[in-house]
């Protein structure tokens, strides 16, 4: 299990590690003793998975070693946290049953009980910045054809109007604040 850390610069610019962390772009992953994270998601009340790349970020953590068995073995209520566009050449015009069918494929038995999708409208302008790479929307959906997944939709988009004179002009990206406050009121639900 990796947890990500923001990286501090101390005054005079220079970069601060803790021993054996490695450096990631302007993240440190520092590995947590196994037992210790495989022990935490079996007691967890609720697993996150994404949102992030289905194939080189999500499935290789489920497919861990302990990690599936682990999160099978819990009481938790699993959420997704579906994607706001496909990534070109991993989820190329994939639907939303399309990465729940993913992950049944590739970390069978690991639950999921609710999708939790964006339900605002995506700028044009950020779709078609994005559609120049091959990317397109991943449209909220209300079933999964079958699939015993609770579809929940909520405003989950970065405000890109408070965004503009920051790194994160331009790009779609979930809100955080949104994002917690709707998985804690998924965990609510469970909890009810």
């Amino acid at each position: 299990m990796f947890q990500l850390r923001e990286e501090f610069e101390t005054c005079d610019h220079t970069r601060t590690y803790v021993p054996g962390d490695v450096q990631v772009g302007q993240h440190r992953i520092v590995m947590l003793d196994s037992d210790t994270s495989l022990d935490a998601l079996r007691k967890a009340d609720t697993v996150v998975l994404g949102p992030g790349s289905l194939y080189t970020s999500i499935l290789p953590a489920l497919t861990a070693p302990g990690v599936a068995d682990a999160i099978i073995g819990s009481n938790a209520r699993v959420v997704f946290v579906m994607n706001l566009m496909t990534e070109p050449g991993e989820t190329d015009d994939y639907s939303a049953a399309d990465f729940m069918h993913a992950l049944q494929r590739h970390a069978p038995g690991v639950p999921v009980h609710y999708l939790l999708q964006n339900s605002e409208e995506l700028p044009t302008l950020q779709c078609e910045l994005y559609g120049s790479n091959g990317a397109k929307p991943i449209p909220a959906a209300l079933s999964l054809g079958g699939l015993p997944i609770q579809c929940v939709a909520r405003d989950l988009l970065i405000d890109l109007k408070a965004a503009s004179n920051t790194s994160l002009a331009n790009k779609l990206r979930h809100d955080p604040a949104k994002l917690a406050s709707a998985i804690l009121e998924l965990s609510a639900w469970h909890d009810a």
